[in-house]
């Protein structure tokens, strides 16, 4: 064999000019089929669309989740277990599991207020990656970049429940799991993690609104952090139970942020996170992002948002959501503008 036709190991092999031209030429693919894309989602959605056959969206919206969302129906709830875990000075502390979906329990912690009225709010307190519903609630010491998110929503005389997802670190925990295999095997069978989870959030609530005689079903909440905040955002938009949402550090561009788990076939001609965040409308909806985010930057969030606006100035609704960037990392805002409005819609 001629020596100029052998393979050269590194950055000299006389093959590596046409693997970047294939690699340039890919990326400029992906490029202009995202502008086809673009057109395509503002036929299929814009404000005016969305107003008039809002369910519609959110049926599509579910099915793009896929299994087992998209076969959730209200219905009772089996497999609870209650643990008392112990009291502070303001609140019992209930280790409560359910089933979620047949032969799938669902784990969280719910914080009742020793002192209530006969009817309080309901606020479910999201965790974010590498999470428990226990770090976010400061059982164990510091809450790290929650800010206490669970007992601040506590301090407001509403009830609590803290979810854990299948997220937390597998390594300081000792349990095992795989969210990213999961999600693929999942979407081979025409679901997602997110929809499991989701239609788990949903099953909470249909025991947690219907079961404890001191939720008031009408002022349902939530707020989470990363991707808490994606749950938030999500769960809001399938799940009309809930009249007012908060999402820290997750809402910007998914062209920009394309995480596996948050994206699905053919979703940007349909629903990028303004459209999602737009079927919440008129609900409240509180989204905050860092100037100085460190796993991402503001800028896709900014024009996510303008695009956003337009959908609740459509429905009259401008004074029920809000925008923020505050100056910090990733993590909750320790300031209270993001609880002050979550409360002040419930």
């Amino acid at each position: 064999m001629n020596q100029a036709y052998l393979e050269a190991a590194g950055a000299d092999s006389p093959g590596n000019p046409f693997r970047k031209r294939y690699a340039e030429a890919l990326e400029e693919l992906v490029v202009r089929r995202q502008q086809s894309v673009d057109q395509a989602r503002a036929a299929y959605i814009d404000p005016h669309k969305l107003y008039e056959n809002k369910e519609l969206y959110r049926r599509d919206f579910i099915q793009m989740l896929g299994w087992p969302l998209n076969e959730y129906t209200f219905g009772e709830v089996r497999g609870i277990q209650t643990i008392h875990a112990g009291h502070t000075e303001t609140a019992d502390i209930y280790r409560l599991q359910l089933e979620a979906w047949p032969s799938l329990p669902f784990y969280g912690i719910l914080f009742v207020p020793s002192v209530r009225e006969d009817k309080i709010p309901l606020v479910i307190s999201q965790h974010g990656g590498q999470g428990t519903p226990e770090l976010c609630s400061s059982l164990f010491g510091s809450s790290e970049n929650y800010h206490q998110m669970t007992q601040r929503i506590l301090s407001r005389g509403a009830a609590v429940f803290a979810p854990q997802l299948l997220l937390w670190d597998k390594e300081k925990y000792g349990v095992m799991h795989d969210r990213q295999q999961t999600d693929v095997r999942l979407k081979q069978l025409g679901g997602s993690i997110a929809a499991v989870e989701i239609a788990c959030l949903r099953r909470c609530l249909d025991y947690l609104c219907t079961q404890l005689p001191f939720v008031d079903a009408a002022r349902i909440g939530m707020a989470g952090l990363s991707y808490g905040g994606f749950y938030t955002l999500f769960t809001a938009a399938a799940e009309p139970r809930i009249k007012a949402a908060y999402s820290s550090c997750f809402f910007n561009s998914r062209y920009a942020y394309p995480w596996q788990d948050w994206v699905w076939q053919g979703s940007a001609g349909r629903f990028l996170d303004a459209e999602v965040a737009a079927l919440i409308a008129p609900r409240a909806l509180y989204i905050e992002v860092a100037d100085q985010d460190e796993l991402f930057a503001p800028d896709g969030a900014i024009s996510e948002y303008n695009r956003l606006a337009a959908y609740y100035q459509a429905q009259n609704a401008s004074h029920m959501l809000r925008f923020e960037v505050f100056a910090g990392n990733h993590e909750l805002n320790s300031a209270d503008a993001g609880m002050d409005f979550l409360f002040s819609h419930l």
